[in-house]
């Protein structure tokens, strides 16, 4: 069986920082650098200082296994979806969850307008606020109860 991108990618990471990755993805929540610092299992396996947990959170994001919230200032896996390119972050204002939508050919096109008045473009970063579908829907369901 061939071996995915995202498992080649963490062939290149140490076990501590796979570790890193796994507590990330699986959370349904974007983490804060000290999120992951205050994990028992974390510091059972030896990350004891921010700096250990910064420089993992670095080799991710290098990787493009994890993008990073800025307005939240926390991490959140890289969807399976996308292997290049910009994604948009999309932050649900309800239940925090964040989605991460690929947006290559917006952020190609964003690039291409930006990059006229602003050359030196070096990153682009998208984040969305809002409501989720999931939230939205049950919003609708309890309007609906209410109104009956």
């Amino acid at each position: 069986m061939q071996e995915t991108p995202k498992e080649s990618k963490l062939a290149k990471v140490s076990p501590k920082t796979r570790k890193v990755f796994e507590f990330i993805e699986s959370s349904k929540s974007p983490l804060g650098a000290y999120d992951l610092l205050n994990d028992q299992n974390l510091r059972a396996i030896g990350f004891k200082a921010p700096t250990q947990i910064y420089r993992a959170l670095k080799q991710l994001l290098d990787l493009r296994l994890i993008h990073k919230v800025e307005s939240l200032n926390a991490f959140v896996a890289c969807c399976k979806e996308h292997e290049k390119g910009p994604s948009i972050l999309a932050i649900c204002d309800n239940c925090g969850q964040v989605q991460d939508i690929p947006a290559e050919d917006l952020a190609a096109q964003v690039k291409r307008e930006v990059g006229k008045k602003f050359p030196g473009l070096k990153e682009l970063n998208i984040e969305l606020k809002g409501v989720c579908e999931d939230c939205t829907s049950e919003d609708s369901e309890v309007q609906a109860a209410t109104v009956s």
